[in-house]
């Protein structure tokens, strides 16, 4: 299938931020406080804002000037040099915090919504095509709440792990960073709708055992919450032939993943982007997405 890609805010278009955030003005010398966005890029930044203090200091000291080896213009100089590598270091660096210049091919073919009027209709229908589902994703699944689609539409998903959303290595993150991640990436969070309809609709999805990218997945979606015990969760694409169906050998799963921690649930779950488990998928907007209802007729 040939698939639409998105290409995200390059690094360069971060410049006027960064250099904004040292609040230098050449023609007054007034500074402030710096604000970097990228963390990557504060040291440059803090040499730029440290050579404006400095001009400051000179600026202020009038018969130092005849004394220092430096002048203003050789420091000038130097802060037009420092600003020449941060835009560089912005369009070509790796490891920004924002998502950058990638495209990101869609994986498989756009999702359908909208196809069952209630999430029992798509429980039904998971069980009839013999995909797998744990007991707590039919129980939410079963409940009137769970939110469907007032018409049909479509969405476009991308898959991408933690480290594709530059987090650092060993960073540990929670959902609600995840999504704002996504959003700074120009992606959308999921509905749970999009998830049981990935599962649905992904039906050639690799083994665990081969090791793919796509062999496992978390769907980015807000806190669902219609569990019985009340913790929130979030679902999970699964493929693990070592858990088989009876009739058709193969294990294509969907799962409800706990949010909270396992020893107090009153404690967010934490992902570490150097799990390579830890991959999620997201909206990727090509138009307008379809209104959901909480209680699907």
């Amino acid at each position: 299938m040939s698939a639409p890609a998105t290409t995200l805010t390059t690094r360069a278009s971060l410049l006027p931020t960064l250099v904004a955030g040292v609040g230098f003005e050449p023609t007054t010398l007034k500074i402030s406080k710096t604000t970097v966005v990228n963390p990557h890029m504060q040291p440059l930044a803090h040499c730029i804002y440290y050579c404006t203090l400095y001009i400051r200091s000179i600026q202020n000291k009038e018969n130092v000037m005849k004394n220092l080896t430096f002048s203003i213009e050789t420091l000038l100089l130097l802060y037009t040099i420092l600003t020449s590598a941060l835009l560089v270091s912005c369009a070509w660096e790796e490891g920004s915090e924002e998502c950058h210049g990638k495209d990101w091919n869609i994986p498989f073919p756009n999702v359908m919504l909208r196809t069952h009027a209630t999430g029992n209709d798509l429980l039904q229908d998971l069980q009839k095509k013999a995909f797998l589902v744990d007991a707590l994703s039919a129980q939410a699944l079963s409940h009137p709440d769970f939110p469907i689609a007032k018409d049909k539409g479509e969405v476009a998903i991308v898959v991408l792990s933690l480290r594709d959303m530059e987090f650092a290595k060993n960073e540990l993150v929670t959902l609600d960073d995840i999504i704002e991640r996504g959003k700074k990436c120009g992606l959308l969070p999921c509905s749970p709708e999009v998830a049981v309809q990935i599962r649905l609709q992904f039906t050639e999805q690799p083994d665990q055992s081969d090791n793919e990218f796509l062999s496992e997945f978390f769907v980015a979606t807000e806190a669902i919450t219609v569990y019985p015990d009340g913790v929130p969760r979030i679902f999970n694409i699964v493929r693990d032939d070592t858990s088989p169906h009876q009739k058709t050998g193969i294990g294509l799963w969907i799962i409800s993943s706990r949010l909270s921690d396992t020893m107090n649930k009153n404690e967010d779950r934490l992902f570490n982007p150097s799990n390579p488990r830890n991959r999620f998928a997201f909206i990727y907007p090509l138009d307008p997405l379809p209104e959901t209802e909480d209680n699907a007729g």
